[in-house]
């Protein structure tokens, strides 16, 4: 329904996608470049810096994000709605307080 304000687990807000996850815990950028070339060639050459975490970042929400930002497609998860349904609630309290 256009204009409706329920999530949709297909295209989920910007808050599931695992970069910007990522770069909202680190606090920086999972992929530097200057420019949309530089970004997207960092894509592919690169793995977020993972010590960037804050230390209190539980595992499964670590496990969440190296494999959905994996560069191996095989080994990737490729849509962060489904990953979801494996977090319970209770790992997420620690980001909402």
């Amino acid at each position: 329904m256009a204009g409706s304000d329920r999530l949709s687990l297909r295209r989920p807000a910007p808050v599931l996608d695992p970069t910007v996850l990522y770069e909202m815990l680190a606090g920086k950028r999972a992929f530097e470049g200057e420019d949309v070339t530089d970004t997207l060639a960092a894509v592919l050459r690169a793995e977020p810096e993972w010590s960037a975490l804050p230390a209190n970042t539980p595992v499964l929400v670590r496990t969440l994000l190296t494999r959905c930002l994996q560069r191996n497609q095989r080994e990737r998860i490729g849509d962060i709605a489904a990953a979801l349904f494996a977090i319970d609630e209770a790992e997420w309290r620690w980001l909402l307080h």
